[in-house]
Formats: C-alpha cells, sequence, structure tokens
C-alpha cells in the first residue's frame, strides 16, 4: 500500500493497523515518509485526509404531450438522475512544523476515533445484479500528505480507497413474531381463522449465514395451507435529486410442506426451517446501509400459500452487517530504517469533525 519507486523520490503513505475502519472505534497506524531530495523539503505539516461520498444513479421514464405538427402526442422519455453527496471531508494534522525535513525516513504513528453513525462501504450497479441501469455506492478514501506550504511547491501526497464497516450491532438476539389471521376465500368469504408463531434465531446476520426458524402453524380455517415458504427479500432504494427509485428482490425461496384443514403443526411437530442468507442467482449478498442517497434492507418472511386466497405472511426486519476484520502486523516498507530521532511521538484525536473543511472556502 505505497508509491511506486517509494525508496528512490520524496514518497509518503498510511498503513493502517487494521485493512479496514469500523465507525465509532479507534483507527490507528503509521505514516512512512521518505524524503530523498538532496537539500531536503520545507514542509509545514503532515496531514491525513480522510473523505466519505455517497452516489446515486438511476433512469425514470414519463410520458409527455409532444406537439407533432400541430398535433399532440404522448410520447416516452427516459432520464438519468445522477447526485453525487460529499458527506464526510476532514483534514487531520498529524504533525505541524515549519522545518527543513533532511533527507531521511520519518515515521509518524497515529490513531482517531471513526465518528459513529455513518453508514458503511457499498457498491452496486447494473453490471453487478443484471437489472436496469442504476448504480448506488457510498465509498471512502484516506490520504497522507506532508505539506510543502508554499505556493510553488509541490505536496507528497499518497491516496487509498478505505474499506468501512457500519457500526456494531448493538444487540443480537432471538426474536419472536406471532400472527392471528382470518381467510378469505376470493377476498370476501371468511374460512376461519389461522395462528402462526415464527421464532428467529437472530435479528441480525452476516451475509452468508444460515437462518434458523421455527414455526408453529395451527390451521383451524376450512382451507388447506398448501405451502409454506421461507424467504429472503430485500429492497434497495435509491434517491437523486427529489427523485426516487426503489426496487424489491426475493434473493431466497424455500418451500417446506403445508398444514391441512384442521390441523396443526405444533411443538415437537413445528416446521423446521433453514434459509441460507445469499442470492439463489448471484451468490453473496451485501450488507444493509442507510445514508441520505443510498438504502439497502432485508427481512425474513415466512409466508403460508393458501389456494384462493390471500397469503398469510409474517415478517421480520434483520441487520445484515459486516463479518469483523481480524487484526493483523503492519510491515513497513522493504529497507525502513529511520534514525530514532526521526520516530515522533503518536498523536491521537478523539473529534475529528472538528477538523471538517467540506463547504471550506
Amino acid at each position: 500500500m505505497g508509491n511506486a519507486g517509494f525508496m528512490s523520490s520524496n514518497s509518503i503513505y498510511i498503513h493502517l493497523d487494521k485493512p479496514v475502519v469500523t465507525c465509532g472505534e479507534l483507527v490507528s497506524g503509521n505514516i512512512y515518509l521518505n524524503i530523498t531530495s538532496p537539500n531536503g523539503f520545507r514542509s509545514k505539516g503532515v496531514y491525513i485526509e480522510l473523505e466519505g461520498y455517497e452516489q446515486a444513479r438511476f433512469t425514470t421514464s414519463e410520458m409527455r404531450d409532444l406537439n407533432v405538427n400541430g398535433e399532440l402526442r404522448k410520447e416516452r422519455f427516459e432520464e438519468t438522475r445522477n447526485q453525487r453527496r460529499h458527506f464526510l471531508h476532514v483534514r487531520i494534522p498529524i504533525r505541524q512544523f515549519q522545518e527543513q525535513l533532511m533527507p531521511g525516513q520519518y515515521v509518524f504513528p497515529f490513531s482517531f476515533l471513526m465518528p459513529a453513525g455513518l453508514p458503511g462501504t457499498f457498491h452496486e450497479s447494473d453490471m453487478s445484479r443484471g437489472w436496469g441501469d442504476y448504480l448506488g455506492q457510498i465509498y471512502y478514501k484516506i490520504e497522507a500528505e506532508c505539506d510543502h506550504g508554499g505556493f510553488l511547491g509541490r505536496d507528497v501526497r499518497h491516496a487509498q480507497d478505505l474499506v468501512v464497516h457500519s457500526q456494531a450491532v448493538a444487540q443480537i438476539q432471538p426474536a419472536i413474531v406471532e400472527k392471528n389471521a382470518n381467510v378469505k376465500f376470493c377476498c370476501c368469504v371468511d374460512k376461519g381463522q389461522i395462528h402462526m408463531v415464527a421464532k428467529f434465531d437472530k435479528n441480525a446476520y452476516v451475509p452468508g449465514e444460515t437462518a434458523y426458524i421455527v414455526v408453529d402453524v395451527n390451521n383451524q380455517s376450512e382451507t388447506e395451507i398448501r405451502t409454506l415458504h421461507c424467504k429472503l427479500k430485500r429492497r434497495i432504494a435509491l434517491r437523486a435529486h427529489g427523485h426516487r427509485f426503489s426496487k424489491v428482490e426475493v434473493l431466497q425461496d424455500i418451500p417446506f410442506p403445508g398444514v391441512a384443514v384442521k390441523q396443526s403443526r405444533m411443538g415437537e411437530n413445528a416446521v423446521r426451517m433453514e434459509l441460507p442468507l445469499t442470492d439463489r442467482q448471484w451468490g453473496q449478498v451485501q450488507p444493509g446501509c442507510r445514508s441520505d442517497l443510498v438504502e439497502c434492507e432485508y427481512w425474513l418472511e415466512v409466508e403460508c400459500d393458501i389456494p384462493w386466497c390471500p397469503d398469510v405472511t409474517i415478517h421480520l426486519p434483520v441487520v445484515m452487517y459486516h463479518a469483523p476484520r481480524e487484526y493483523y502486523m503492519p510491515q513497513a516498507p522493504q529497507g525502513w530504517a529511520p534514525p530514532q530521532n526521526n520516530n515522533y511521538q503518536p498523536y491521537s484525536c478523539q473529534n475529528i469533525q472538528q477538523y471538517s473543511i467540506i463547504g471550506a472556502a
């Protein structure tokens, strides 16, 4: 994660102690600076710039009146809606000085608290799903900079993409959803009642896990429950300049045997369901997200398929969150051996928003 030719020119790069950043947690690492100019490098400081963006793009269509030789005709017009928003931009002063940095190697340790409540990294487009012309993404980048400070001077910079995970789920716990429903034949004739209790093993999952659900069904109606369906569903919603795009998908749909008229499946005879939290067509699913322009949410659904009647459905909203990443030991560049006096004291910051430059001239 460094510049090409790092040891042969004025170069800088940033190395984090963890490969991903989690909102609300401490971020730490080192900035490595290599000065090779024979006369040194005049600098006013070393900085970290951290930026977060979101973008939504989609196509809308509408019918408009079109005047053709004095005759009004209805024509369909399509228009691409595209909005990009900069929601985080801070410039953190890791070390400020006014001095001539002589040729050599320098290390600037740092730590800062990542703000809580930010959305996690997300990217989805028509290329990844195969339907429509759309893009929804949330992305971050981080940059190390040695600021020359002069009008004609050239700063030493290195930027890289950053993977950010949303804040950890506050509480993961089992959930129980209960429902009583009257079965309406052809939407009007009452055929009796169905009582369902669905016990979900958790309310939050990592993509790729399996959800385990136990369903008690008491069918006191005069019609059979033909099939029980266990589904994973998702809605993605995009917004751009007051326009909106939304799509609901069934990512998994696994059928289970139903329940006959005036029969029940409860207790030890309850319906036990296993649902892989993947997309049956595209494989792995992404964690959910919620921001001003991009939203992705998931829920589990248990559905009674009843002939000639509206289906009876239980659903549970679930959080699909990023899997935690393991710690790894950062590695300095090959040949890195700065003198002891070039290792600066660690910098620490608990509130990086004080260094926000959004809207700055």
